[in-house]
């Protein structure tokens, strides 16, 4: 149990935590959400993959299923961005031999 008086201190501390060490509830909760969307995209990497073999899904298939999450389009790009320096995901045009725009697709090549 936290006695009052240690509470008391505590809040008495937050102005110089805050300004010593720059924790604020901002920048955990936009780490966490950061967090959470790459790990969503790498599930969905790592499910479909098989599904979209030799290539992997696209970007707009990942977008598709994450659609209903409502993130932030800026955000999420950023996330596409940090998937490409990933070691277990490799991002290919897809297949060389059709016409067209080249998609990017998303394959796993991490372990489980």
């Amino acid at each position: 149990m936290v006695s009052k008086e240690i509470v008391e201190r505590m809040i008495l501390l937050h102005p110089y935590l805050i300004s010593t060490y720059g924790a604020t509830a901002r920048s955990v909760i936009k780490q966490s959400i950061n967090t959470e969307i790459y790990d969503e995209l790498i599930r969905h990497i790592k499910r479909l993959t098989p599904q979209y073999a030799p290539w992997g899904p696209t970007k707009k298939h990942l977008k598709d299923r994450i659609s209903r999450k409502k993130w932030d389009p800026q955000v999420l790009q950023r996330m596409f961005e940090l998937l490409a320096k990933d070691d277990e995901v490799e991002i290919t045009q897809g297949d060389p031999n059709k016409p067209g725009r080249k998609a990017d697709h998303f394959r796993w090549i991490g372990g489980q």
